[in-house]
């Protein structure tokens, strides 16, 4: 239901009465003239792979140099192409 009227007559306090009479749930949406389609279902936002990908990299450090010695002329070679992917966003490489 879409109740139309100026502010502070009561549209919204009487369907809250109703539905309190009728031991029903009631859920209020206030919109306005700037109120579109994706404030009542929802909108897709485009997230950075790199932002999702932090926690694993962290995780990925923290277990590599706690099991093998980073020091390692290879395990540094290893570790710098793991940054350098990171940080490039070069996800199909990085994983």
């Amino acid at each position: 239901m879409l109740l139309v009227g100026e502010t502070g007559t009561g549209k919204t306090t009487i369907v809250q009465e109703l539905a309190k009479m009728m031991g029903k749930t009631l859920h209020v949406f206030n919109m306005n003239q700037n109120t579109d389609s994706a404030d009542l279902l929802g909108g897709f936002k485009s997230v950075d792979l790199k932002y999702l990908l932090t926690p694993v990299y962290r995780l990925f450090l923290e277990v590599f140099c706690a099991l093998l010695n980073k020091e390692g002329a290879n395990n540094v070679k290893f570790l710098a192409l793991m940054q350098r992917t990171f940080e490039n966003n070069q996800v199909k490489e990085f994983i």
